[in-house]
């Protein structure tokens, strides 16, 4: 495997869209200066044209199409068509991916390097850990515009707006560079079900999970990556394969700090930035001190 992991993908600040409807899977493929783009959405706003979301199938980038028609193509086509690309390659690095009941996805980066920091906004009635977004510069690397993937669920978007501007300041002051992913909508967790039964195991609306925490995303003037990590980390093979037919790459850990798993060369380090869990913020910090010449990677 080539390392993926390095291709920064760029996030667009975008203007949000007040409406969208008809929002959809749906896939096809454009190519523009000689770069392929697979088409992963479809959706309309109020001025009656299509739009899409797209990535690139080399880079990982995702962008916005405004306007065109597309045929669609199934993703198992495409796969066949493009298959030497970077996008289809880690789709397929994936698949091998799948262990059990947890822990399914991508843990590490590929080759022995850095790390890479990423931060779940499951669903709180808590503050956002904003003095840990506003200081992981000096923690890391004592520069700007460091990376960090922000796995947003929807819910935590809709009831957080003030702490959500709060970020989007921080990218747009170039302190810090987010990707943002997909940690579902609504997140839902049920203390007293075994965990076969419990988190998106428990949804019967899991389409809706995926695609509505994206729409919010676009509401917010987010533009979404890839990337999706189940809540809990938990999955079986249906969630798995349903979230990978979506055209998404989930993103697991092998450093939840919380758990004093801390980062080694290559890890992806999963800390919660929503208030709940904040050993792990102080763990992280702890350990951070004195290490500012580690290299902080993006997925």
């Amino acid at each position: 495997m080539n390392r993926f992991f390095t291709l920064l993908l760029m996030v667009i600040f975008i203007k949000g869209f007040g409406q969208i409807s008809s929002y959809q899977k749906f896939f096809s493929y454009f190519q523009k200066e000689k770069n392929t783009h697979i088409i992963l959405r479809k959706f309309q706003l109020n001025d009656a044209k299509n739009h899409y979301f797209a990535v690139e199938a080399n880079s990982l980038k995702t962008v916005l199409i405004h306007g065109g028609h597309f045929r669609e193509i199934p993703l198992q086509q495409l796969r066949k068509r493009f298959g030497n690309s970077q996008y289809f390659k880690v789709l397929k690095f994936s698949d091998a991916l799948f262990s059990g009941l947890q822990d399914n996805g991508i843990k590490s980066l590929q080759g022995n390097y850095g790390f890479a920091v990423t931060t779940d906004l499951c669903p709180s009635t808590k503050n956002l850990e904003f003095n840990f977004y506003n200081h992981l510069p000096q923690m890391v690397s004592g520069k700007k515009s460091v990376p960090v993937t922000v796995f947003l669920s929807g819910l935590w978007l809709k009831k957080h707006q003030p702490e959500l501007r709060k970020l989007l300041e921080l990218q747009s002051k170039k302190q810090i560079s987010i990707t943002w992913g997909n940690h579902s909508y609504t997140h839902p967790y049920h203390p007293k079900l075994p965990m076969d039964r419990n988190f998106l195991l428990s949804s019967d609306h899991l389409e809706n999970e995926i695609l509505d925490t994206e729409k919010e995303m676009l509401k917010n003037a987010i533009l979404p990556s890839v990337y999706f990590r189940f809540p809990g980390l938990v999955s079986n093979r249906q969630t798995f394969d349903f979230v990978k037919s979506f055209g998404l790459i989930v993103v697991n850990t092998d450093s939840w700090l919380a758990k004093n798993q801390f980062p080694q060369d290559g890890s992806i380090a999963l800390l919660h930035g929503n208030g709940n869990e904040p050993e792990g913020i102080i763990k992280f910090s702890d350990w951070a001190k004195g290490k500012n010449e580690e290299k902080l990677e993006p997925l």
